[in-house]
């Protein structure tokens, strides 16, 4: 299990070494409405997450290492605590994609995630990611949150309505909460 995330992690930064900038690169915030860099954001994510079994890219590997960053460092250095964490134990540390609240994005060619109901309140920024099935159905998957910084839009958490454990449950408290139950002795 060790070996295949560090086979995962070489092939991921040789593909963003080596790939195209329109492939890898994360879409520029700077100067974008919140609701345009959602949904170039979101454009870009989906299809690298569809294809990561194919072409093991990490989509979220991409976006910590993106310049300039797109993650709040509270999100990219709990990310990394919980991978140094999952590799010391062997858990499986985050067992789903954060930025799509899921274990499989579906195939390429399957319908987009959809932004709406983006709302802005000072510095700010929410909005509703809805998942749409091949049969036009859409579920309400992730409710990402941003921060202007700079004229430009971080992502500071991700809310997941319909986590299974805690409908109020988001990104932040997830790590948290792993790297806590990581330190206490197991019996």
């Amino acid at each position: 299990m060790k070996a295949l995330g560090i086979i995962l992690q070489a092939v991921s930064i040789l593909l963003f070494a080596t790939s195209s900038p329109a492939q890898t690169k994360v879409p520029d915030s700077t100067g974008k409405t919140c609701e345009q860099f959602l949904k170039d954001f979101y454009a870009w994510y989906l299809p690298i997450a569809q294809a990561e079994i194919e072409r093991h890219v990490q989509p979220l590997d991409l976006t910590v290492r993106a310049n300039p960053a797109v993650l709040s460092r509270e999100i990219i250095s709990g990310i990394e605590a919980v991978d140094a964490e999952a590799k010391k134990s062997g858990d499986a540390g985050l067992d789903f994609d954060p930025v799509l609240n899921s274990q499989d994005p579906g195939g390429p060619g399957d319908p987009p995630y959809i932004v709406r109901d983006v709302k802005v309140e000072g510095k700010i920024c929410r909005a509703d990611v809805y998942y749409q099935s091949t049969d036009g159905k859409t579920e309400k998957i992730v409710i990402p949150e941003l921060q202007a910084q700079n004229n430009r839009w971080i992502f500071t958490n991700f809310h997941y309505p319909n986590f299974p454990k805690d409908p109020n449950s988001n990104l932040v408290t997830i790590i948290k909460n792993y790297l806590r139950d990581s330190k206490m002795p197991q019996n």
